[in-house]
């Protein structure tokens, strides 16, 4: 019985080899028909492949193994450099400029004289808030030299030495302003300031009122008082490149016991572009008597707001002489063509009655700001625009002030509300 199971399965297992050998060479014929590679040589190639590959990786690896070994070792044997340490970098605080084009008339002088050395020292504190500065009528007389006078702010002045003057050759302040606003469209300036050559205007100061004027209103006219300053100690040793904060430490014991000048005398003005409407002025002579007050006088009687800035501005005048008015008896401005066709102008014009500072509608809070304040790296507070709580109303033009308030309101930026509840505009 077991001799025939025996026999069975051997017949079963010599049958199945047979049928795997028929099948394998018929798939082999199958494959050869086809252009294909026999079934076993293709496995076996796929295997030296794998094996081959496998060897390749081996090699690889060795390198790399070798590479970071030898690497290593060279780090251990050779010396390690000290490093210098690293100081922090102490960061300036970056001046601020504004969209301001100022505008001034300079006095012809000689290089090198007190009179030049004044009115570079102001031309240096403008550079400090504008890239836009004009001067007009030549300082030095001649190209050549104002090349050199101005080398250290040449880049942001323009000498327009060939503006209308009169006959005693004074820029005239139509030609002035009507220039100021051609190049204002030019370089996107939204301000207007006009100053004359011997003031001299704290950088950090105007850059702080600048930024609240425009954050209050919509427009506006500004002004202030001065305060005259004897600036001989501080061109003892020579004018320098920048008005640095040693400048503005030693200007601040100079004038610890100046006092403000008279109501009249303005020798600085702001406004914002379109206050004017960019309407021709007359052709008054800068510098000298009335045209400073028919200003302001224009500015009150349009019925928007004009902003004393004497508590957030410390505007420094220059003390000087008169002897470059050649024409005036006892070397002062009165009495003078130009001051007597002023009046004439001013007259024609609409007057000057209310063209004092004390006339301005709006003023700056002394508790919020001040001015004495000349270093610009010393903590400041935040200045702040009131109504003037002294203002008055003016004879034959506002006749109350609720009326007042009410014209000034709509060229504000939001309703404007104060401590002094009696003063609130809405």
């Amino acid at each position: 019985m077991f001799k025939n199971a025996r026999s069975s399965l051997s017949l079963y297992f010599i049958f199945a080899v047979l049928l795997l050998g028929i099948v394998g060479l018929t798939t082999n014929w199958v494959r050869l028909r086809e252009g294909k590679r026999p079934l076993w040589g293709h496995i076996k190639s796929r295997s030296d492949e794998r094996d081959k590959l496998r060897t390749n990786i081996d090699t690889d690896v060795r390198v790399l193994e070798k590479i970071v070994k030898e690497t290593r070792a060279k780090k251990r044997t050779e010396p390690v450099k000290s490093q210098p340490e690293k100081k922090p970098k102490q960061r300036k605080p970056p001046k601020e400029k504004t969209k301001i084009t100022v505008g001034t008339s300079l006095k012809e002088c000689t290089v090198g004289d007190s009179l030049c050395d004044k009115q570079l020292l102001s031309l240096l504190s403008y550079a400090g808030f504008s890239n836009s500065i004009h001067i007009f009528g030549s300082p030095t007389g001649s190209e050549a030299t104002d090349d050199t006078y101005l080398s250290q702010i040449r880049d942001i002045i323009t000498v327009h030495k060939d503006c209308r003057k009169s006959d005693s050759g004074i820029p005239l302040l139509s030609d002035v302003v009507q220039t100021l606003y051609e190049t204002a469209d030019e370089d996107s300036i939204d301000t207007v300031l006009f100053t004359n050559g011997d003031i001299i205007l704290p950088s950090h100061q105007v850059v702080q009122s600048y930024k609240m004027l425009h954050k209050t209103f919509k427009q506006f006219f500004a002004v202030g008082h001065r305060t005259t300053v004897d600036s001989a100690p501080l061109r003892k040793s020579g004018i320098p490149t920048s008005l640095s904060d040693d400048f503005w430490s030693e200007i601040s014991d100079i004038i610890s016991q100046q006092k403000e000048d008279r109501t009249d005398a303005e020798d600085y003005f702001m406004w914002s572009i379109d206050f004017f409407k960019k309407e021709p002025f007359p052709d008054f002579r800068i510098g000298r008597p009335a045209f400073d007050n028919w200003l302001v006088n224009k500015a009150i009687h349009s019925r928007q707001p004009v902003v004393d800035l004497t508590n957030s501005i410390l505007a420094l005048h220059q003390k000087h002489d008169y002897s470059h008015i050649k024409e005036s008896k006892g070397n002062k401005y009165w009495k003078t063509a130009d001051q007597e066709k002023n009046y004439e102008l001013g007259k024609a014009n609409g007057g000057w009655q209310h063209g004092l500072i004390e006339f301005s509608t709006w003023t700056v809070s002394p508790n919020d700001c001040a001015t004495q304040t000349l270093t610009p790296n010393e903590a400041e507070t935040e200045c702040e625009i009131v109504w003037n709580s002294s203002w008055k109303p003016l004879k034959g033009f506002f006749v109350t002030v609720t009326e007042a308030k009410k014209a000034n309101s709509k060229y504000l930026k939001k309703p404007h509300k104060h401590k002094n509840k009696k003063s609130t505009v809405d």
